[in-house]
């Protein structure tokens, strides 16, 4: 090879080496600041007055997931072996309806019968109002319960459980599931994921047992900085649950699906997926849409039960 032809090769190298560097420097650069993504957040939460979400949603249980469930909650003794013998995968259609601080949300699908040792039909409503959360259980397998129990509860559970919903469309609302605005910071560094670049915000959080824990949020520069990713971290700085979030590529670039796995040590990952069938954005709602109107006869526990006596509903 020709000194020439040495020397043009180490320049284009060095060109493109070059090139390449810039393209990591400005990544870094053009990182976003935390007042645009708090800005852009705030945005998207003030236009959604009211919402309505159909999903498809399946959840996975391991092999011996509720062995240790099973032995606390059942009051005759059970076969040996593991609960469920294999993994078994759950499906149910849901949907919620949020208006302001009240939503109401229907699960129609399946799940593990502990005492029957096979999947069966569930039907459950809830409806929370701010201040009360009502969950009236339908069906149960054969079993048809017409039973309700109530609680209270300063924040949303249906929304909590459901948290990607929360973080396209209320973000800064912790009490259905989003973030605090003051507790929130932006990483220097950037993520990578599937060859594109995402900015990191963190957030310093309480555990349910009040140990230090945060979210790690990728979100994506510009385009209302959604997020894609999501790592919930334990007081040990150990991953518990990891979101992964897409949009759809046409319309608004609402929710399209979401995955999220909670890590279980030993026993290997839990995962569940949600797949959006219909989002309709700021519908008509009426006080009957976000109430549960009970049957006569139902078994109502108030207070989550704690009385330990239900009152029939007349």
């Amino acid at each position: 090879m020709s000194r020439t032809s040495i020397r043009y090769q180490l320049c284009i190298l060095i060109l493109v080496s070059s090139a390449f560097l810039r393209s990591g420097k400005l990544a870094v650069a053009e990182t976003p600041k935390l007042q645009s993504v708090l800005k852009a957040w705030q945005e998207r939460q003030d236009s959604t007055k009211a919402v309505r979400v159909e999903w498809i949603a399946e959840h996975t249980e391991l092999k011996g997931s509720m062995n240790d469930l099973a032995r606390l909650s059942s009051p005759t003794p059970l076969p040996a072996g593991d609960l469920p013998p294999e993994d078994i995968t759950t499906r149910a259609v849901c949907r919620i309806l949020v208006s302001g601080i009240r939503s109401r949300y229907s699960f129609d699908g399946q799940i593990w019968q502990i005492d029957k040792g096979q999947l069966v039909p569930r039907k459950t409503e809830t409806a929370f109002d701010g201040m009360t959360f009502v969950e009236f259980q339908k069906e149960i397998g054969d079993d048809k319960y017409n039973q309700a129990v109530t609680r209270k509860s300063a924040v949303n559970p249906q929304l909590r459980a459901v948290r990607p919903i929360s973080w396209f469309f209320w973000p800064l609302r912790p009490d259905a599931g989003g973030f605090t605005a003051d507790k929130l910071s932006l990483a220097e560094d950037v993520g990578e994921m599937n060859g594109r670049s995402y900015a990191i915000v963190f957030e310093q959080t309480k555990s349910d047992t009040n140990r230090d824990a945060s979210w790690e949020l990728w979100v994506e520069p510009g385009n209302g900085y959604r997020i894609y990713r999501a790592y919930y971290r334990n007081w040990r700085g150990k991953v518990e649950q990891q979101f992964d979030v897409d949009y759809a590529a046409k319309g608004d670039g609402a929710i399209s699906k979401w995955r999220r796995v909670v890590f279980l040590g030993n026993r290997g990952p839990r995962t569940s997926s949600a797949t959006v069938r219909k989002i309709t954005l700021n519908p008509e709602v009426a006080e009957s849409d976000l109430s549960i109107d009970l049957p006569r006869g139902t078994r109502l526990f108030e207070n989550g039960g704690v009385s330990g006596k239900p009152t029939i509903v007349e």
